[in-house]
């Protein structure tokens, strides 16, 4: 690393150097030290994983695993790509004057300029890439039809797959 002049914070290899790839990374190490780094040496205490929902894409297809209904909210939501293309997730909702169908439609006619339909709302979206899981936090209202629709977008080539329709309840309010 260069740590003076006008290349300074450039990475330059040099003949004789060793050189060294990093080929896997143990996430919570590597959490530890950024998030200790960031508060410097203040104690912290990092919340256990604990997905809610997966989406996994494989080339087939794209396969939701969670539970039947959910609660409005934050989602931890993780999302596997086995593809060579980057995968994007979209949770959304449909409006009440479509169907689970018309999105099914819509899906099979995607391009890879294709944005989502008027008609439905994204909540939450991200891009995992191409041989890669990514943990997310999505954010469910419970919406017009009351069910959050989760999906998954490849670009290259373009198509998209409705991965599952789930309900969502509006959180339980508090007491008298």
């Amino acid at each position: 690393m260069v740590t003076t002049g006008r290349d300074a914070g450039r990475t330059v290899a040099r003949a004789g150097d060793a050189t060294q790839a990093v080929i896997s990374v143990d996430r919570a190490a590597v959490e530890r030290e950024l998030v200790g780094t960031l508060l410097g040496g203040a104690p912290f205490r990092i919340p256990t994983h604990r997905s809610q929902a997966s989406l996994t894409l494989d080339g087939r297809g794209c396969m939701y695993r969670g539970p039947a209904r959910l609660t409005s909210g934050e989602l931890v939501l993780d999302t596997v790509n086995r593809t060579s293309s980057p995968l994007e997730y979209v949770a959304g909702r449909l409006d009440a004057a479509h169907s689970l169908d018309d999105l099914r439609r819509f899906a099979r006619g995607v391009t890879a300029t294709s944005e989502a339909p008027s008609w439905f709302t994204v909540d939450a979206s991200g891009t995992t890439p191409p041989h890669s899981d990514m943990t997310w936090v999505a954010d469910l209202p419970t919406g017009t039809t009351g069910e959050t629709v989760f999906a998954c977008v490849m670009s290259s080539p373009a198509r998209a797959w409705v991965a599952a329709s789930v309900p969502v309840f509006a959180q339980p309010t508090g007491g008298r």
